[in-house]
């Protein structure tokens, strides 16, 4: 997963797509294990597009209730990874995108599975699923497929 900031100047002047990327970045830091939880937290409460977004006190609320610890609270009060988040957005948007054949990221979600990119509906768990599935089976059968046999030295007669 890799948080990019695309919509930051559409947020009423807030920054709320770097600040949210900003605070996944601590939460990943500093309370690892909650990563995921806060992640779907605010997928949850994502504001609508053009508006102010979150406030901090919000983004930080929601990060209490995914378990993470206090410690990501002055991270995201301080921006400590906007330059990452920054540097990481302007990477995926200029690309190429590493381990893919996709140029750039031209929206969100971007969702690449061994480097291939989904297109199938966001609606469809059962299309998702085949599709990750096919991707990780194409992904095994060229890293583990049958070995090439190799030929025995034979003994020179003498």
């Amino acid at each position: 997963m890799h948080p990019i900031a695309i919509l930051t100047n559409k947020s009423a002047g807030t920054q709320y797509s770097l600040r949210a990327a900003n605070a996944a970045a601590c939460v990943a830091e500093y309370s690892p294990e909650a990563f995921f939880d806060f992640n779907g937290l605010m997928f949850e409460n994502q504001p609508e597009e053009l508006s102010a977004g979150l406030s901090n006190d919000e983004i930080k609320d929601i990060a209490a209730e995914a378990g993470a610890s206090s410690s990501v609270n002055a991270c995201i009060d301080e921006t400590r990874f906007k330059g990452w988040v920054q540097a990481a957005t302007q990477r995926a948007l200029e690309g190429p995108i590493p381990n893919s054949e996709l140029d750039a990221v031209t929206g969100t979600p971007t969702v690449l599975v061994n480097g291939k990119q989904y297109v199938g509906s966001l609606e469809d768990t059962a299309e998702f699923q085949a599709f990750v599935l096919q991707a990780a089976g194409e992904s095994y059968s060229e890293s583990n497929g049958t070995p090439t046999p190799t030929p025995t030295p034979t003994p020179a007669a003498g």
